[in-house]
C-alpha cells in the first residue's frame, strides 16, 4: 500500500537500544536483488501460492500498475493492463489462487476523484482490467476460490466498504453509512470466518479510530479491539485458524506526519481480543502488515525513522509465542518502508515482504 513514511524523532540511545535488540538473535531476513530496485517501481502488495509461485504488485513511475512474479528462482516483471483515462494507478492488494491472480488498486480519475480497478490473470502472463464502479478506493483482497473473493476499502461516499465476488459479479456486502473511513486489510480464514480491519475518522483534519469487522458465514458485525484507542489505524490482519488471528497498525498524534507513533498489535486468543504489543523502544514506529503460520510464529512489518527525519528503516518484529524480537532490516539504501507481508503455503516457516525505497522497491525473504 502507499504509505507516508513515519517522520518520527529517535534519540541516539533509542537507536542503539534497537540495534542491540536486533543483533541479539541472527536476522533470518535477506534482501532479494532484482531490477525494481533501480527502476523506480514501488511495491505495495504480495501474496504466494507456493514456493515456486509468488506475486507482488505496485506501481511504476509515472504511476501505472506493476507486477512482479517469483518462479522459484527469480523475480521477473509481468506487464499489467493499463488503466485508461486515469493517472497514478497502483496495485494495493493481490491474491494468488490456483485459478489465477486477482489484484485490486486505486487510480486518480477525472475531477481528482479516485477510482478502483481490478486486474485478473488466469495464465500468469496476461492481465485483463475490470473497473469497479461505486467503489472509490479498494485496498486489499483475499478469498478462497474464483467464486469467493472479498475486497475491502472505501466506497464513493468515502465510507468503509466490503464487497464480495461470487464468480459473476461484485456486490457490496457491508458498509458503515455516515461514517468516514476505510478498510485496509482482509483475511479469509474459512467460509464462516473472515476479518477486515481499517479505521474510521472524525473531525478536520481528522482523528482516526480503529475499525474491525467479522463475517460469520451469514453477516458482518463490527468488533472492538481493546489494544487500539483514539488516533489508531489498523493496517493489517492475518490468521491461520479461528483462534490465531492478529492485527497490526499504529497509534499516532498526527495522521499525516507521525510526530509520535508506536506499533500496535492485537491478538485473538480464547475467543477474545487482547493487546499483544511488540517492543516499545523505539516508540516512533509504524506497523503496516502482519503474517502468521501459528501461535508461535508471527511477523509484523513496517518502518521507523531516523532522528533527522530524512532516513527510514525497515522494521520486522517477530513473536515466538512468548516474547517479541525486533529487527531493523535488512535495508536497501537509506529510505525504507515495508508495506506488505505474506506466508508461503506448504512451507512452515517461509515469508515474503515487500516495500519501497528511495530508489524503487524492495523484496525481502525469510527464513
Amino acid at each position: 500500500m502507499r504509505k507516508l513514511l513515519a517522520l518520527c524523532v529517535l534519540t541516539p540511545a533509542a537507536v542503539m537500544a534497537s540495534a542491540a535488540t536486533a543483533t541479539a538473535v541472527p536476522n533470518p531476513w535477506h534482501a532479494m536483488t532484482f531490477n525494481d530496485q533501480t527502476t523506480g517501481v514501488q511495491l505495495y502488495a504480495v501474496d504466494a501460492l507456493s514456493a515456486t509461485d509468488a506475486w507482488a504488485g505496485g506501481e511504476t513511475h509515472p504511476g501505472h500498475p506493476a507486477f512482479d512474479h517469483w518462479n522459484g528462482s527469480t523475480w521477473t516483471h509481468v506487464k499489467a493492463a493499463p488503466v485508461p483515462n486515469t493517472t497514478d494507478a497502483g496495485v494495493e492488494g493481490i491474491k494468488v489462487l490456483p485459478a489465477g491472480v486477482w489484484a485490486v488498486g486505486v487510480a486518480q480519475g477525472t475531477g481528482f476523484f479516485p477510482v478502483s480497478f481490478l486486474e485478473h490473470s488466469t495464465d500468469g502472463s496476461t492481465f485483463t482490467l475490470q473497473r469497479m464502479p461505486a467503489y472509490a478506493e479498494l485496498k486489499a483482497i483475499d478469498g478462497s476460490s474464483a467464486t469467493n473473493l472479498w475486497a475491502v476499502g472505501g466506497d464513493d461516499n468515502l465510507q468503509p466498504v466490503i464487497t464480495h465476488w461470487d464468480g459473476t459479479s461484485w456486490k457490496k456486502s457491508y458498509t458503515l453509512p455516515g461514517v468516514g473511513g476505510q478498510f485496509l486489510s482482509v483475511v479469509d480464514i474459512a467460509s464462516n470466518d473472515v476479518w477486515a480491519v481499517g479505521n474510521t475518522y472524525t473531525g478536520n483534519p481528522g482523528t482516526a479510530h480503529p475499525l474491525a469487522a467479522h463475517w460469520n458465514g451469514t453477516s458482518w458485525a463490527r468488533v472492538g479491539l481493546p489494544g487500539a484507542g483514539p488516533n489508531s489505524v489498523e493496517d493489517g490482519v492475518a490468521g491461520s485458524s479461528a483462534t490465531n488471528v492478529w492485527t497490526a497498525g499504529y497509534v499516532t498524534q498526527d495522521l499525516e506526519i507521525c510526530i509520535v507513533c508506536h506499533g500496535l498489535v492485537d491478538a485473538l486468543t480464547g475467543g477474545a481480543w487482547a493487546p499483544d504489543n511488540p517492543p516499545t523502544a523505539p516508540i516512533h514506529r509504524q506497523l503496516y502488515g502482519i503474517a502468521t503460520t501459528g501461535r508461535t510464529n508471527v511477523w509484523a512489518i513496517g518502518t521507523r525513522s531516523s532522528a533527522n527525519y530524512r532516513d527510514s528503516y525497515n522494521l520486522l518484529d517477530h513473536w515466538n509465542g512468548s516474547s517479541w524480537t525486533s529487527f531493523g532490516g535488512p535495508n536497501v539504501g537509506t529510505v525504507n518502508a515495508l508495506d506488505a507481508i505474506t506466508t508461503v503455503p506448504g512451507l512452515a516457516n517461509a515469508f515474503w515482504a515487500v516495500g519501497t525505497t528511495k530508489q524503487g522497491s524492495e523484496i525481502l525473504r525469510c527464513c
